[in-house]
């Protein structure tokens, strides 16, 4: 996914991982952010934080939607837009589907009549908004438990939340504040979260609604700003892109599941790395790649290529 400065138009990338090529650019309206891929990898959505040529403006403040992409191979309709889903509340950033692919969830900064924050669910097959959860200000990340109705969203202001999916109601959140993403590891027992105070990445028991705090994980980076987590299917690694807070230059940092700790030294890319959303597929050290490339001023897909990226990450 490529985004574009606020407000201008931003487009989805399509890269061959065989050739490391763009093999077709599809054009997004309005400042593309979060991006899901439907479990039987046949959808694409990709959220729209708002609706108007200028988001900067409080005049122009609206809205955004969601995009709806086929991505199944041979429809006929492959990689193209095949239909929105507007949304009800403003600056929409991150999105999460369901399992069986019914249910969309979008964090959303702002309700535009109040003065707390919301996460629209949406139904895929109505194509419309029919909930929101209510959780404190500013929420960015959010994630689902594969094995129980379970939703978290990471915020600014409040800390993390944990949401029931079956009432659309919120459980509990603690006051961990956190800006960027979150990822949850395939058995759905363990969280990883940005700290934004403390600058650490928090690990989470999630066998419980508690939010239980397991363990910290320090990322030697100046003073990071972590922005999109990723567990790998397999389990046995989470990535954390990484920012340094002059956003001059970023890395990703790797974790070790089975000890909660970095694996190495976190691997330098270029500046502003952000991959928002699950940027990593089975057998795919290319899909973190493409992504990374999203929002780096500096670097583009080929120079993100590099032996000593590809080894560390295959480790």
């Amino acid at each position: 996914m490529t985004t574009c400065p606020i407000g201008d138009p931003g487009s989805v990338s399509v890269i061959n991982t065989a050739t490391n090529t763009v093999i077709k650019t599809i054009l997004i309206p309005y400042e593309p952010t979060g991006v899901a891929v439907s479990l039987d990898e046949t959808r694409l959505y990709v959220v729209n934080a708002c609706g108007a040529v200028d988001c900067e403006s409080s005049a122009n403040f609206a809205p955004g939607h969601v995009s709806v992409i086929d991505v199944k191979a041979g429809s006929g309709t492959e990689n193209t837009v095949i239909g929105t889903i507007p949304l009800t509340d403003l600056f929409s950033i991150g999105i999460a589907v369901s399992q069986d692919g019914s249910r969309l969830y979008v964090t959303n900064l702002f309700d535009p009549t109040e003065s707390f924050s919301t996460v629209s669910v949406i139904d895929t097959t109505l194509g419309s908004v029919i909930d929101s959860i209510v959780v404190p200000p500013f929420p960015t990340g959010i994630v689902l438990n594969p094995n129980s109705p379970r939703l978290y969203v990471v915020t600014e202001e409040g800390g993390l939340s944990v949401a029931d999916t079956t009432s659309d109601t919120l459980i509990n959140y603690n006051n961990i504040e956190g800006i960027g993403g979150l990822a949850i590891t395939p058995d759905g027992a363990r969280l990883y979260a940005p700290d934004l105070e403390d600058e650490l990445i928090d690990v989470i028991d999630t066998t419980n609604d508690d939010l239980h705090l397991v363990r910290t994980i320090p990322v030697p980076t100046g003073s990071p700003l972590f922005s999109g987590f990723t567990a790998h299917p397999d389990g046995r690694r989470v990535y954390v892109t990484v920012l340094d807070d002059s956003f001059i230059g970023g890395s990703v940092a790797v974790i070790r599941t089975d000890r909660n700790r970095l694996s190495g030294p976190p691997i330098t890319v270029g500046d502003l790395p952000i991959a928002f959303g699950q940027f990593i597929a089975p057998g795919s050290i290319q899909g973190l790649i493409d992504l990374l490339a999203s929002f780096n001023a500096s670097s583009s897909v080929t120079n993100l290529l590099d032996a000593p990226l590809e080894a560390a990450l295959a480790s």
